[in-house]
């Protein structure tokens, strides 16, 4: 189960009122318009540029191994080529201070002028800084060859939230992790997703489009994923308590870290968690003789 010394993220609790239905509107706007600037300046003057702009010092990105994302960009060389990528999908928490996005990505080796080679899929989790500005916290993704259906999809699917606001608990994640883990080993991976995820749950899994829905999930996983236990090292929390993200690392029949991943939790109605978004990338294993 869990293993490692987990880590609350603690941030500085800057309160944003954001109570009424159209500021849930205008709010989630600024957070699909600050991915849509992202993107632009990434466009304009480059991926390194881009990233160093408008992640924190402390945001983690996943390399495949979860990292400093400011330190990794900021030591790596500029380089031709264009990343691009769009939402398609947002969500908010009710405090307006925490959020994410998610959507295709395409890759251009030598600039704009040349057609994509790679494409894939983004998840981005953001944070109002002190000035009220959303910065990127953590980014991660999955690769593939060809297009997805969503590449072809220019609007954005926005979920406001739903859950009625409460004091932060900032062991509301980090628990949910621990429970996911202890129904993985009392029913088993498959009985435990039906429990946690839902049939709107975004699943990022073996570099492919994404999947939605924890059946369609189920539908194609091989028997070692039955298996599988997840060790979180790190979680964070919105202060209204409905939205939050863990991220960690994989073990499977004894292997331990063989991939990273990304879970993000949402509150429905009824104020009970589940699953929204889950995002794995496959880690490099040594070679034994």
């Amino acid at each position: 189960m869990i293993k490692k010394k987990l880590i609350f993220i603690i941030f500085p609790l800057f309160i944003f009122s954001c109570s009424a239905e159209k500021n849930f509107q205008q709010e989630l706007q600024t957070l699909i318009s600050a991915e849509q600037s992202f993107a632009a300046l990434s466009k304009k003057s480059g991926m390194r540029e881009a990233f160093l702009t408008y992640l924190t010092e402390d945001a983690i990105v996943f390399r495949p191994r979860p990292e400093n994302g400011h330190t990794a960009y900021k030591n790596s060389p500029t380089q031709p080529g264009m990343l691009q990528w769009k939402p398609v999908h947002s969500a908010i928490s009710h405090d307006c201070d925490l959020g994410f996005n998610t959507g295709p990505w395409e890759w251009r080796p030598t600039g704009k002028e040349e057609k994509p080679t790679l494409f894939g899929h983004f998840v981005s989790l953001w944070r109002k800084d002190s000035e009220a500005n959303w910065r990127v916290i953590f980014d991660a993704g999955v690769g593939y060859a060809t297009p997805s259906p969503e590449h072809n999809i220019d609007t954005v699917f926005k979920e406001f939230p739903r859950a009625k606001p409460e004091p932060a608990i900032a062991s509301a994640i980090v628990n949910l992790e621990e429970k996911f883990s202890e129904n993985i080993a009392s029913i088993g991976y498959a009985e435990a997703l039906k429990r946690f995820a839902t049939e709107k749950t975004r699943f990022y899994h073996k570099q492919d489009f994404p999947v939605i829905g924890a059946e369609v999930l189920l539908e194609t996983i091989a028997e070692d994923e039955r298996n599988w236990f997840f060790d979180p090292i790190a979680s964070d929390i919105a202060t209204s308590n409905d939205l939050g993200y863990a991220y960690g690392y994989i073990s499977n029949a004894g292997k331990s870290e063989i991939y990273s991943y990304l879970h993000i939790y949402r509150k429905n109605a009824a104020n009970q968690w589940h699953l929204a978004v889950d995002l794995i990338n496959r880690i490099p294993q040594e070679k034994t003789d």
